[in-house]
């Protein structure tokens, strides 16, 4: 049940609604197709099968485009300042532009995902 918890964190908003809008049916053949790519890619690492490099790049390439649009869409950039971060990140947070609108629904929507993937420290704080 872990497996099927972590793949719906990286569902985006528009997949979450599908998803949610299935009948008992629907919803099953979700689950089994789930379980299917685990089981099957539980066997591959087993048996030594990995990714190509080129695929391995085309995946984290397709993730940081994915990130850095709505990164863009929400006003950040890179090398910005600290200060300059906390007032990008507050006018993200109220600005009424659909693009910005459906950026922050996007993140919001994998925000668990990432932030396993990319954990808030604080200043001071332990880095465990």
């Amino acid at each position: 049940m872990a497996g099927l918890a972590q793949y719906l964190l990286t569902l985006d908003t528009s997949e979450q609604a599908r998803l949610a809008s299935l009948d008992a049916a629907g919803y099953g053949r979700v689950v089994g197709s789930v379980a299917r790519n685990r089981l099957l890619a539980q066997r591959a690492s087993e048996m030594g099968v990995t990714l190509t490099p080129a695929e391995e790049a085309g995946a984290a390439r397709r993730w940081q485009d994915r990130m850095t649009g709505w990164a863009n869409d929400m006003g950040f950039r890179q090398n910005q300042s600290p200060k300059t971060v906390r007032r990008t990140a507050l006018e993200a947070l109220g600005s009424g532009k659909q693009s910005v609108q459906i950026a922050r629904a996007h993140v919001d929507s994998m925000s668990a995902a990432l932030r396993n993937i990319y954990p808030v420290r604080f200043a001071g704080s332990p880095s465990s």
